[in-house]
């Protein structure tokens, strides 16, 4: 998907679980060991929200839409709770409805 171009249109139609799937697939192609839950997870997560300069290709834009829920959500369970985990309803939202969810 990386040599794609993506609208806004096309990256809003995606789920936030798509973009978790994506970061899972990411994870495996590089051998990379976060697992859910970690403190390298969040702060993997974290980096790509910080450094969107260096993560430009349209995937990272959906994994960073998954990551922004994930660390919000995990946040307003309590700060770096790392047993936290995406209920399937935030997980079944398209990154459209999330962004509408949070400009009200």
């Amino acid at each position: 998907m990386a040599n794609e171009d993506l609208s806004d249109a096309d990256i809003d139609s995606f789920t936030i679980g798509q973009g978790k799937y994506l970061l899972d697939q990411y994870f495996k192609e590089h051998n990379l060991n976060y697992r859910i839950r970690t403190k390298e997870y969040i702060d993997f997560l974290a980096s790509i929200m910080e450094n969107s300069e260096t993560y430009k290709d349209p995937e990272f834009t959906i994994i960073d839409a998954y990551g922004s829920v994930y660390v919000t959500k995990n946040q307003e369970k309590e700060p770096l709770f790392f047993r936290f985990h995406l209920d399937s309803v935030t997980l079944d939202k398209t990154i459209k409805e999330i962004r509408v969810e949070n400009t009200k």
